[in-house]
């Protein structure tokens, strides 16, 4: 049988529709509903099609200046789930939405909203418990979401969300029946009400859950992460951020994470800003811990991150290159008895490219390949086992025409600690250090130098020491 009915007028509207069918071991419902009010115009029509074991189901609606609009449409397929819903406050609301039911079911809208606030989602659960959602929000502005949601043997949402709106909030969520899950969140904020955002975000949940997104930001505020756990504990997530009052910052960004037996979260972000950063990190069910990052203050970065659970502990890696007024990149492990070791370089007025690592599990390890141009630059490489007091560090500092290109390592264990850092500095003014739990190493100078600094203390004792192998003084 079908179905086609229409709706024109102005005022208040409350329509509540079910359409049911039944045959062939295969019962759906459908349901939809819309309510407004103080609409000025009110435009609307659906039709259906229905047969005994399966369903399509089409509704549309445009409100113009209510004062509240919601319309939903919603249904199930014996177990499995799906629907989707939109609306707006003190605005214009035009949305176009469908529901299906076949061997599984699925809902569709798309949705343009115009006013003070405006809200669009889409939900999916099938029957062993697998669920997944999209959600857009808007404040004073415009907002522009495609939305889906699916069931059959695992959930799905997606969404494509665009706002020009003063904020801006898109998230996409997955959880699957063993409590694995992951979330992919984006927000923006802009104080003169022009901000930008533009999400392509999915969810899906089935053997285990994953969230991804593809998302740009030009506002005077950005955030957007990613992040999943298992239902082991083991946890991933990764984000990034940008801000500029003069509303000029942007941020473009890929990002993914995944939960299963494992936790995994990577990205590749491009910043450009007063300010920016991006973080990956990682801990495991027995509490191993990795996490790296980049700063930045007045410029730009691109990364590449990632962060996520193994077999035998976590790791966490990022490929940096930042150019900005200051900008600084770390990486640190710190394993489940407190073995510690970090990397990091920084500048100012200059540039950075950094390929750094971080990794826990019965041990904490971290390396980085560094290059650093700028008025100011440093690197360091640290290892520490706090427990029993093994403590090494060695770090290298070039102030005025500096250049700085080192690889450096840290690494803690039950037994000892230790870093390394080969470099070559040219600079007005150079100075190595090396210390370990007592002892320490200074080397100043100008010109350029290369040197090989190593720092260790373990159970026979401890030392410092910087390789002078090549220096010629400015």
């Amino acid at each position: 049988m079908t179905d086609c009915k229409s709706l024109s007028g102005s005022g208040d509207a409350n329509i509540n529709q079910v359409l049911y069918g039944s045959g062939f071991g295969a019962d759906y419902v459908a349901n939809y509903a819309l309510e407004t009010f103080g609409a000025s115009r009110i435009e609307g029509g659906g039709s259906a099609s229905l047969k005994p074991d399966s369903c399509h189901v089409s509704k549309s609606v445009s409100t113009i200046g209510s004062s509240e609009t919601f319309s939903e449409l919603y249904g199930t397929l014996g177990g499995d789930f799906a629907g989707v819903a939109s609306g707006v406050l003190d605005g214009d609301l035009t949305t176009y939405q469908s529901f299906a039911t076949d061997q599984s079911v699925s809902a569709i809208q798309n949705v343009h909203a115009d006013g003070e606030e405006a809200v669009a989602y889409s939900e999916a659960e099938d029957a062993k418990g697998n669920w997944a959602g999209t959600n857009a929000v808007m404040e004073d502005g415009t907002m522009k979401s495609v939305q889906t949601a699916m069931t059959g043997n695992s959930a799905s949402a997606s969404q494509y969300s665009e706002m020009m709106a003063e904020h801006g909030y898109a998230t996409s969520y997955a959880q699957d029946v063993d409590g694995n899950t992951a979330w992919a969140f984006a927000h923006m904020g802009d104080y003169d009400g022009m901000g930008n955002l533009k999400t392509d975000q999915g969810a899906e949940a089935g053997n285990s859950a994953s969230a991804g997104q593809h998302s740009e930001i030009e506002a005077d505020y950005g955030l957007v992460e990613s992040l999943a756990w298992d239902a082991d504990g083991n946890s991933a997530w990764t984000g990034t951020y940008v801000e500029d009052f003069d509303g000029e910052g942007s941020l473009v960004t890929y990002q993914e994470a995944e939960a299963g037996n494992s936790a995994f979260a990577d990205q590749h972000s491009e910043v450009d800003g007063d300010r920016g950063g991006a973080r990956s990190e990682a801990e495991d069910a027995d509490g191993n811990r990795v996490q790296t990052d980049v700063e930045m203050e007045n410029g730009i970065f691109e990364t590449f991150q990632a962060a996520g659970t193994v077999d035998d502990g976590t790791v966490a890696a990022q490929l940096t290159f930042a150019e900005a007024e200051r900008g600084m990149a770390y990486s640190w492990a710190w394993d489940d008895v407190g073995n510690f070791a970090e990397v990091g370089a920084g500048m100012e007025g200059g540039t950075l490219t950094t390929l750094q690592e971080a990794v826990a599990g019965n041990s904490a390890d971290a390396f980085q390949y560094s290059n650093i141009e700028g008025d100011f630059a440093w690197a360091y490489c640290e290892a520490e086992k706090p427990n029993d007091g093994y403590y090494a560090r060695v770090e290298n500092l070039v102030i005025r025409n500096a250049s700085l290109s080192l690889r450096g390592s840290a690494f803690a264990n039950f037994s000892e600690a230790t870093a390394s850092q080969r470099t070559w500095a040219e600079g007005d003014f150079n100075r190595m250090r090396a210390n370990s739990s007592t002892k320490s190493l200074e080397f100043v100078g100008n010109g350029s130098c290369e040197s090989d600094l190593r720092a260790w203390t373990n159970v026979t004792g401890e030392d410092v020491e910087a390789i002078i192998l090549k220096c010629v003084v400015g």
